[in-house]
């Protein structure tokens, strides 16, 4: 049976900082790819696969306030073209 991991280590002030930079760096490469049309259409699905799953999964307003602060920063292009799924109660 595995063991899964304390909690603890799981909500660790290291791990979250660390999901919030590469989530930062992330969201700053899409904007720069969709700057470049060579890029842009892959980059747009890219961005509106990764706003529907972060969108999903937000319940409370923690959740929500976490997530803003993962993708603080973001430049116009990829604010712009966050599409927000229909079955999403925001």
């Amino acid at each position: 049976m595995y063991d899964w991991p304390d909690a603890k280590s799981l909500l660790s002030p290291w791990k979250i900082a660390a999901t919030t930079i590469q989530m930062q760096v992330n969201v700053k490469q899409l904007g720069r790819a969709l700057r470049q049309v060579s890029m842009a259409e892959a980059a747009s699905m890219n961005l509106n696969k990764l706003s529907s799953i972060l969108l999903r999964h937000i319940k409370t307003a923690d959740e929500a306030y976490y997530v803003s602060e993962m993708v603080r920063g973001a430049d116009f292009n990829v604010a712009s073209k966050v599409r927000i799924p229909d079955n999403v109660g925001l």
